[in-house]
């Protein structure tokens, strides 16, 4: 899987947590995992993945606050987080000068 480019596994009712080993997926560019029952943090792993552009993880039940790792993510074209029970403020990392390519933000 460690050469896989795109991940779609949304409206699937999947439960539990996002799985770490996501991370040693470095050639993704999009994740699709919205629309589940996931739960627990957005991993900090997510932000090895650098070729990443579109990750949508909205409509899940997933807690914590979105992780600074993701300005890692530099190639990021979309983030959709929306829907889900996160807490907390958007991290300055994220910020519009880190995430140039960023075109869609939804929180």
């Amino acid at each position: 899987m460690i050469n896989l480019q795109t991940l779609a596994i949304y409206d699937t009712e999947i439960s539990g947590l996002i799985p770490a080993e996501l991370g040693l997926c470095t050639e993704l560019r999009d994740l699709y995992l919205h629309m589940n029952r996931l739960t627990g943090p957005i991993l900090h792993e997510l932000g090895r993945l650098l070729k990443l552009t579109s990750l949508f993880l909205w409509g899940n039940s997933l807690t914590g606050s979105i992780p600074g790792d993701l300005s890692n993510c530099s190639s990021l074209i979309v983030l959709d987080v929306s829907a889900n029970e996160l807490s907390g403020e958007i991290p300055k990392e994220l910020g519009l000068t880190v995430l140039e390519k960023l075109k869609m933000l939804q929180i």
